[in-house]
């Protein structure tokens, strides 16, 4: 089992690149001694705490008797280590009590902690959004009464949205709030909530969104509630596990079918005003699925480390001049592994850009908004579907002994399937690109992401770019055919929207894939002047990278987009 080691040094790179390149220059500065110092304490966190528990969770999963839900050993020790040691707080302000980080070092921390142990991690991740919605919209009382716990971590929280009926479709949500004897009750069932039950905490609090007592059909009739596991006054809430999901992977993340209200006592309180569930759940679930292409980071970082660990220590062929050598030595390997670290460093580097925009995403920075709205779907997306197929990877270098349980490789790669269907499939985050951004507004927010690109590939250019100008004129070229696309994608109408949504997720890939170019590029440009101890090699990995992505990924994601959003592949899509 290779031992996971925190990348310190990519991390703090990839904020300093997203920083300079956030134009609005709302990120924050990600250069201080105490973001420094706050990176260093978490990789010693996720080194020496989280990622020991990582493997035996794999093996032993969590238990399911008698209503009761037992997390592997370990696990409650470590949480009460991070929870105690103030970690939830790392990017909510100092009014409530926390670090007052900007969000791209909150999610730098969610990486080490994501890659050391995926499955505890992702009990971690609703706690900051859910934070900030009781803050912006809860009651005195309510502040008084959740934040506390939440931000010390006395308490957890989950994401109660999804019902056996009702997973993207919000509209069909059944569950109901409903008034007896003067007081707010629920009733209904949600399932595949993560860590919706568990031995961490005492208390867990379920973010519902359901029907309010006089909510009519439709999103428009949903309302969102606090209701504990625990009444507040103590007791049990009539909240009720009544089994986890057998998953093929994160085996010892409970994902819980709940039902409230089995006996007509699940008391609740409304969150905010009636009837505006989905507007405020909406402001967690953009968060959310930032920090779900921070899981794929998560995947891809510890699979490619495992890979390259594996590689350089099995001894398999023969070199050219017939001794026996390493699998790192093949040059297929070492494509792979090439393959494995250029795409990572993207994803890296497009969440990190993507979270630069998040604390600046007000109304008095219009542009800043209609930046990170256009740039959400494409990195969750994305992200996802290339961590993914990073894990995949791995798989192969690890050849027959990956496709083995035994084999590290094997968990890594179970682990991120979820992360392309967590908060919105591949699908649904092209409809909401191309639907609701692009199409709403003319293309107008996607045109300007586009001329920034290419002002900054004009600005960037140098003399000596060690083969990266003909990196720049590729990505130049890949943006011109977006913006076709772009036009095409806007001037679809009548029966060929249905191929249109078809197809919209190859739109979304690309997009992306040319942004992760653009990102590397510009990691590949200034490298040089970077202040590591080795920082001749360093911008030589660098801008192999660049080179290797473009060459690699850029033709093929163009070449499918284009034809799939021609008229003929539209018309293969059209309903009969």
């Amino acid at each position: 089992m290779t031992e996971y080691q925190a990348p310190l040094e990519e991390i703090r790179f990839a904020l300093g690149i997203s920083r300079c390149m956030n134009e609005q220059a709302a990120a924050g500065d990600f250069e201080t001694d105490d973001v420094n110092a706050i990176l260093l304490q978490c990789s010693k966190l996720a080194e020496r705490v989280f990622s020991p528990l990582n493997a035996l969770g794999d093996r032993e999963g969590c238990r399911f008797e008698n209503d009761i839900v037992t997390t592997p050993p370990g696990f409650k020790e470590a949480y009460s280590t991070y929870a105690r040691a103030g970690w939830n707080g790392v990017g909510l302000p100092a009014r409530l009590g926390g670090q007052a980080m900007p969000f791209a070092v909150a999610i730098s921390v969610s990486e080490m902690l994501n890659s050391a142990n995926l499955s505890l991690a992702m009990g971690l991740m609703p706690a900051p959004g859910a934070i900030e919605l009781i803050d912006r919209f809860g009651s005195e009382h309510q502040r008084e009464i959740y934040l506390p716990r939440l931000i010390s971590g006395e308490w957890t929280v989950t994401m109660a949205l999804t019902e056996p009926q009702a997973g993207s479709d919000l509209g069909a949500i059944a569950t109901r709030a409903y008034v007896e004897n003067g007081s707010l009750l629920i009733k209904g069932r949600k399932s595949l909530i993560t860590w919706g039950e568990h031995d961490l905490t005492e208390n867990i609090v379920h973010l519902v969104l359901a029907r309010s007592p006089n909510g009519g059909p439709g999103v428009k009739g949903l309302s969102l509630y606090l209701v504990p596991k625990l009444r507040l006054e103590g007791g049990s809430n009539d909240v009720k596990c009544i089994g986890i999901e057998n998953k093929i992977g994160l085996k010892s993340s409970p994902t819980a079918f709940l039902v409230f209200g089995e006996n007509g006592a699940a008391t609740a309180e409304l969150l905010g005003k009636e009837n505006g569930g989905l507007e405020q759940m909406f402001i967690l679930l953009n968060q959310a699925r930032l920090r779900v292409a921070a899981f794929a980071l998560g995947s891809a970082e510890r699979a490619r480390q495992a890979a390259v660990g594996y590689a350089g220590v099995r001894v398999q062929g023969r070199d050219a001049q017939g001794n026996p050598t390493v699998i790192a030595n093949h040059p297929d390997v070492r494509r792979m592994l090439t393959s494995m670290e250029a795409r990572t460093e993207a994803i890296r580097l497009l969440i990190a850009y993507a979270a630069s925009f998040v604390d600046g995403a007000d109304a008095s920075l219009a542009e800043t908004k209609v930046r990170l709205e256009i740039l959400t779907p494409i990195v969750k997306a994305w992200c996802t579907e290339t961590g993914f197929d990073v894990a995949s990877t791995g798989v192969q270098i690890f050849g027959g002994m990956g496709y083995s349980e035994e084999c590290e490789a094997s968990q890594y790669f179970r682990d991120a399937r979820v992360h392309m269907i967590y908060e919105g499939t591949t699908g649904v985050q092209a409809n909401d690109l191309i639907f609701r951004k692009i199409r709403l507004d003319g293309g107008s927010g996607v045109r300007k992401l586009f001329r920034s690109i290419e002002t900054s590939l004009t600005s960037e250019r140098s003399a000596d770019d060690g083969g990266l100008l003909f990196v720049g004129e590729k990505i130049s070229a890949s943006l011109a055919l977006l913006n076709e696309l772009t036009d095409s994608i806007i001037a679809q109408n009548g029966a060929r929207l249905a191929g249109l949504r078809a197809n919209g997720a190859h739109y979304l890939m690309f997009s992306g894939t040319v942004l992760a170019c653009w990102l590397t590029w510009l990691a590949a440009s200034r490298a040089t002047a970077s202040d590591v101890s080795a920082a001749g090699e360093f911008a030589r990995r660098k801008k192999r990278n660049a080179r290797f992505l473009v060459a690699q990924y850029l033709a093929p994601a163009a070449a499918l987009a284009k034809s799939a959003l021609s008229g003929q592949m539209l018309d293969l899509c059209e309903a009969e």
